[in-house]
């Protein structure tokens, strides 16, 4: 298995045709920040080049939940500051 880290927040692993994009903030139930939202593309992407790659997994590191959703104490920062709502729009406009 081959792994490697997006900024903590998400990593990426494979394991033969496999590829997995991970959510990594366990301890806020993968609760959704702008991070994170940022550094999907760079995953998927990084897993596409791999041609021997065929399928690309979106899953969590914890047990339980796979994501809580949006990170609502960030969101209530970025409710206050118009760049980052920017910002933030942005990131998971790309992400999708």
């Amino acid at each position: 298995m081959n792994s490697t880290v997006k900024n903590g927040v998400i990593y990426t692993e494979r394991e033969g045709t496999i590829g997995s994009v991970i959510l990594n903030r366990a301890e806020k139930r993968n609760a959704m920040s702008e991070a994170m939202w940022a550094a999907i593309p760079a995953a998927v992407a990084e897993l596409d080049a791999d041609p021997q790659v065929r399928v690309i997994i979106l899953t969590s590191n914890g047990q339980g939940a796979f994501s809580a959703g949006a990170d609502i104490a960030e969101l209530q920062v970025i409710a206050t500051d118009p760049e980052r709502r920017e910002s933030n729009r942005k990131a998971i406009r790309d992400a999708q």
